[in-house]
């Protein structure tokens, strides 16, 4: 009888397993770094469009002045949703965690937001 090789930090996971673990850490850094840079480029279109400068404005009425930011956020918004359960995804992966529920449920709940995005 052969007996399978397992991993130190978890007996159920394969040797293997650690390398896709650290892969799983790096993509989640990248999202975050992905997810915070879009908060704030989101942020600052709204930041500018809400602005009251006639320069950047010009002529606009209040209705498009104020629904502008919408317009951004609706845009953008899903991508940023998308990019936080995603990050949400591979923090899962990284644990070990790799189809449990929270798992598929982030996975599904972007798979939805990037569809619809």
């Amino acid at each position: 009888m052969l007996k399978p090789s397992l991993s130190p930090t978890n007996p159920q996971l394969s040797p293997g397993f650690e390398r896709a673990r650290r892969i799983s850490r790096i993509i989640s850094i990248l999202l975050a770094i992905a997810f915070w840079s879009m908060l704030l480029v989101l942020a600052f279109l709204c930041g500018v469009a809400l602005w009251p400068h006639e320069a950047a404005i010009g002529a606009m009425s209040p209705g498009v002045h104020l629904g502008l930011p919408f317009a951004y956020f609706l845009s953008i918004g899903p991508v940023v949703v998308a990019l936080h359960y995603g990050q949400r995804v591979f923090i899962h992966f990284a644990h070990g965690e790799v189809f449990s529920t929270a798992t598929v449920a982030h996975i599904r709940l972007s798979a939805l937001l990037i569809s619809r995005g």
